[in-house]
C-alpha cells in the first residue's frame, strides 16, 4: 500500500496529465469517412473528419478544469485535497459519460480514430487521481527507538535509552 506522502504527487500528476490528454484527445478528429461530392458535374472524393469537440464538448471543459484541479492538488492538504479529489471524480464521471456518448455518435458517422480511446484512458487517469486525492493524510512514521538525556555522561548530550532487561549479563 502506498504511503500518503506518495499519493499527493501521484494524484496531482494523474490529474494534470489526464486533463491535458483529455484536452488533446477531444480536439482531435474522432471519426473519418470518405465522402463523394458532385462539383460542377465531376465527382470529388474527399475525407471528412468529425472533431471530438463537436461530439463531446463537455469533456473539453472537464479536461481543462481537471488540469487546474491537479495543479491545485500540489500544495493542498487535508480537507482541501479531499475536496479537489471529489471535484476530480465528478469531472471524470462527467467527461466519461460525454466521451462514451460522443464515441457512439462518432461511430455512426464514420470509422473511429484512436482519439476516443485516448480520451477514455484520460478519463481513467482523472478517476484514479481523484481516488488517490481522497485518501487521508497519515502522520509521519515514529522513530524506532526512544531517546533520553543521559545525565551520567555529559550534561546536555542525548543518547539512546536502553531497557535494563535487554542488557547482556
Amino acid at each position: 500500500m502506498a504511503s500518503a506522502r506518495a499519493t499527493g504527487p501521484a494524484a496531482a500528476l494523474l490529474a494534470v496529465v489526464g486533463g491535458l490528454v483529455l484536452l488533446g484527445a477531444v480536439t482531435a478528429s474522432w471519426a473519418e469517412g470518405v465522402v463523394v461530392r458532385d462539383v460542377a458535374g465531376a465527382e470529388v472524393t474527399e475525407t471528412a473528419a468529425v472533431a471530438g469537440a463537436e461530439l463531446a464538448p463537455v469533456a473539453l471543459g472537464a479536461g481543462l478544469l481537471a488540469g487546474l484541479a491537479g495543479i491545485a492538488l500540489v500544495p493542498a492538504r487535508g480537507r482541501l485535497r479531499r475536496l479537489a479529489g471529489l471535484l476530480l471524480l465528478a469531472l471524470g464521471l462527467l467527461a466519461g459519460v460525454d466521451v462514451v456518448r460522443g464515441a457512439l455518435a462518432a461511430a455512426q458517422r464514420g470509422a473511429l480514430t484512436a482519439a476516443p480511446a485516448l480520451a477514455g484512458l484520460a478519463v481513467v487517469a482523472l478517476l484514479a487521481g481523484g481516488a488517490l486525492a481522497l485518501r487521508r493524510d497519515r502522520p509521519p512514521p515514529a522513530l524506532p527507538a526512544r531517546f533520553d538525556l543521559d545525565e551520567a555522561e555529559e550534561a546536555g548530550e542525548w543518547s539512546q535509552a536502553v531497557d535494563p532487561r535487554d542488557e547482556e549479563p
